[in-house]
């Protein structure tokens, strides 16, 4: 196996369950607990982040 190649997939899992870990605690916020400002800026931070995902695709 290629030392890079293993390196790239090792990378991505250790990202992924730091993901799963992010969003075991976003869960424990529930949505509906969120204030206005707070919501506001959750749709600001999923904002940046999709925009950076589609850009990522092309």
């Amino acid at each position: 196996m290629r030392k890079d190649y293993k390196e790239a997939m090792d990378s991505y899992e250790e990202f992924m369950n730091e993901y799963c870990d992010f969003i075991k605690k976003f869960d424990q916020w529930g949505g509906e607990d969120l204030n206005d400002a707070e919501f506001a800026y959750y749709m600001e931070v999923q904002t940046r982040a999709y925009e950076r995902l589609a850009e990522a695709a092309y």
